[in-house]
């Protein structure tokens, strides 16, 4: 069980948390070794350092690299249920809210971080590249060698990234004017999405650009049926 500890008077100054610019800091160990946490956000690492001392120098050199997105509000527990309910009711169901300014420092993927890492994973770097915007595709293709590197990316980048699905359009009927009239959802079958926004209200936006293009092209092929019938 670690062990925490306030920044004490002998110890070297705790620079303030690069994500989220609190200056309430602690010192944690345990059999691992040490580290730092903010108890602002939680953020906490690099681990293993052999002593407080070193947990913090390791600590204000990460702090020197803030994210390049700094996220502009900190989205919270009630602000990721609204979320949830506000884009479900749009045929919309976000599974994941990660604030990549705050990845964790394991290893080990776990949970959403681990379907993150496995959707990257899956992309080229042409992919990549679309879903972050100014990144290099090559550079981050690289950093996904091990976990480690690849949350240390992540961390690097900032930011936000839904992660969800959205259900599939069936069979679609038209006006005679061709206006969309109405169509069948199939929600056994879906359609899983993965945006990136500097702040979470923007990574909601892409989710829901995301699926009205889905929409408005599957209407666009009814449209393109008919008129070829």
């Amino acid at each position: 069980m670690a062990t925490k500890t306030n920044n004490e008077n002998q110890l070297p100054k705790i620079s303030r948390c690069p994500f989220c610019g609190a200056e309430n800091l602690s010192t944690c160990e345990d059999f691992t070794g040490c580290w730092v946490v903010c108890e602002n956000c939680a953020t906490e690492g690099p681990k293993g350092a052999p002593t407080k001392e070193a947990a913090i120098e390791a600590w204000n050199n990460r702090a020197k690299t803030p994210p390049k997105h700094r996220p502009s509000a900190v989205c919270t527990r009630g602000d990721r249920i609204n979320i949830g309910d506000a884009l479900f009711r749009g045929d919309i169901h976000v599974e994941h809210v990660l604030p990549l300014h705050a990845a964790p420092n394991q290893m080990s993927l776990y949970g959403g971080w681990e379907v993150l890492g496995e959707a990257l994973r899956e992309r080229d770097w042409g992919q990549l590249e679309e879903l972050f915007p100014n990144e290099s595709g090559e550079w981050l293709a690289d950093e996904m060698r091990d976990n480690e590197a690849l949350l240390c990316a992540l961390r690097q980048i900032g930011g936000w990234v839904l992660m969800g699905t959205y259900a599939t359009v069936g069979k679609i009927s038209l006006k005679e004017n061709g206006d969309f009239a109405s169509c069948s959802v199939y929600c056994g079958i879906e359609r899983g999405f993965t945006v990136w926004g500097k702040t979470y209200k923007q990574a909601i936006a892409k989710a829901i650009n995301e699926q009205r293009r889905y929409f408005e092209g599957e209407v666009k092929k009814a449209r393109e049926a008919r008129h070829g019938a």
